[in-house]
């Protein structure tokens, strides 16, 4: 599959704009969770080497669009003094990579350069720093109890692939009972249609869709 740089620095706020309004059809307004930062968490999802350095095979053009609006997040939430988790998608040495193996057949491994966060990724010192292996960040990585160990309630998902590890997250949170939602222009994949899917199936059945401006200013 051929890689696409689907959004600009200059066009990213318009067209993600228009992209959630869309998608936003499919929520009835009295159904329209509304974000509360101050029982929220923010999950950044494997915003590592591996997708964001172009020396990587997975390399996504359009991660590097939207990274400055992902570092905009961490900051929000670290001044608001909210949990931040990173993710890191890496297999153990050793260990079987099972269907995504079969699938992929090549996946990052813990040790290689492609398993470490992007370099320049403000990271708070309070932050958890969680290891996964399955698209869905709540298997197997003790995520649900680090959240519930601090109140949250409510979870904000940036990173990539917004149609892969975004989306299972997002349902893994909502099969636990948290209210989630999905920043739109702070996440990224591989093709255009592929991100604008995960926004309108994600609005009609567990997420809501945002922008980063809704988040830091207000307005949802």
């Amino acid at each position: 599959m051929r890689k696409e740089l689907y959004l600009t620095p200059q066009d990213l706020d318009r067209r993600v704009r228009r992209w959630v309004e869309e998608a936003r059809e499919l929520i009835p307004p009295y159904r329209r969770p509304v974000l509360k930062v101050e029982s929220s968490a923010l999950l950044v999802l494997d915003v590592q080497r591996y997708f964001f350095d172009p020396a990587f095979g997975a390399f996504l053009p359009t991660g590097l669009v939207v990274l400055p609006k992902i570092k905009e997040l961490i900051t929000y939430y670290a001044h608001r003094r909210r949990p931040v988790v990173f993710t890191r998608h890496a297999l153990l040495p050793g260990h079987d990579p099972g269907a995504m193996g079969r699938w992929w057949k090549e996946v990052p491994r813990e040790g290689e350069p492609g398993a470490e966060l992007y370099p320049g990724l403000p990271v708070p010192p309070s932050s958890l720093v969680l290891r996964k292996d399955r698209y869905d960040a709540f298997l197997g990585a003790n995520l649900e109890d680090a959240l519930k160990g601090e109140g949250v309630e409510q979870v904000l998902i940036c990173g990539v692939m917004t149609h892969l590890c975004c989306e299972s997250t997002a349902r893994g949170a909502f099969m636990r009972d948290f209210d989630v939602f999905l920043v739109a222009d702070a996440t990224a994949t591989v093709k255009e249609d592929l991100h604008r899917g995960t926004l309108k199936a994600a609005a009609h059945g567990f997420a809501m869709p945002l922008c980063t401006e809704e988040v830091v200013h207000g307005g949802i």
